[in-house]
């Protein structure tokens, strides 16, 4: 499907949703039960992320973070009603102005998930490379199936394709990443070395990924790496022991679900609903109160 037609037609469902009233009752018991909201943002507009937290908090959400996730977990703060958790993956270099300035500007607690290779080196994200090279004519098979194969085999095909494209930055710098971190209401979190799909990786591999995250950020930002990201949201009960060995402790997937006082307890595989840049407001009011996974018309997919 078209993007510009998947758009209009999202947003047609969305608007249809918000006018037969369903978002007003799917937040009547947002508001009146014990569900947290779990949102995760890339690389949103500053308009779009500004427009998705302006529009919780005109409807009486409270935010909440991560450490305040934790702390319900352990049983030292009750669990809350009309609560939402705001999270963002990979590091892009526009989430400082586009996420970080409003969190900050609104007092809205965000945890960032960095990947560290491409903030220590430079280089674009994986996908970007295999993207361009499509466009080119280099490469002829997708992202999606770059994720389902073993790692040692990805890495092969990535290293040949980035021998013929150079991409620019795509990543905050090392400098940007310890600023944030000392922002008061922005918690950083891991997202592994290189993004790759860990259930693909290797024991060894895995390990370090999980492992080296969490060296490298605490040794830049001084201060504790707790919470970690799932790359595409994908892992197993080794990543889950790796993370617990490491002392890791929060893990978030990409199951879209709220998080409640039941499924809390899986603390390593809390579940977030996906708020895109590229599609209208409406869409993302749908996604951000559960109402869109009810629709289960799309599949979107980094």
């Amino acid at each position: 499907m078209k993007p510009s037609l998947r758009n209009t037609l999202s947003y047609c469902i969305a608007f249809i949703y918000i006018q037969l009233g369903v978002i007003k009752r799917r937040q009547r018991k947002l508001m009146n039960e014990k569900i947290i909201i779990s949102i995760y943002f890339h690389k949103p507009s500053k308009s779009m992320f500004e427009s998705c937290l302006f529009w919780l908090k005109k409807h009486g959400y409270t935010f909440i973070s991560v450490n305040d996730i934790i702390d319900i977990f352990n049983g030292y703060k009750v669990f809350p009603k009309g609560a939402v958790l705001v999270t963002v993956d990979d590091g892009w270099y526009t989430n400082k102005e586009n996420i970080i300035s409003v969190a900050n500007a609104l007092n809205v607690p965000v945890t960032l998930f960095v990947t560290t290779n491409p903030m220590e080196t430079g280089i674009g994200y994986w996908w970007s490379y295999v993207n361009q090279a499509r466009k080119e004519g280099i490469y002829n098979k997708t992202t999606e199936f770059l994720k389902t194969i073993p790692n040692r085999e990805r890495l092969v095909i990535l290293n040949e394709i980035k021998s013929k494209i150079i991409l620019e930055r795509e990543s905050l710098t090392v400098n940007e990443v310890i600023e944030i971190s000392n922002l008061k209401n922005i918690t950083i979190g891991s997202h592994t070395v290189t993004h790759p799909i860990l259930k693909m990786c290797d024991n060894d591999e895995s390990l370090y990924e999980i492992s080296n995250s969490k060296k490298v950020l605490e040794g830049l930002i001084k201060k504790k790496i707790e919470s970690f990201a799932y790359p595409n949201g994908n892992f197993s009960i080794r990543e889950i022991n790796y993370l617990k060995k490491l002392g890791y402790k929060i893990a978030f997937s990409t199951i879209p679900k709220y998080i409640t006082e039941a499924n809390i307890l899986d603390i390593y595989a809390l579940p977030r609903f996906e708020i895109l840049g590229n599609c209208s407001l409406a869409e993302n009011i749908c996604r951000m109160t559960g109402v869109w996974y009810d629709v289960k018309l799309f599949k979107h997919n980094k």
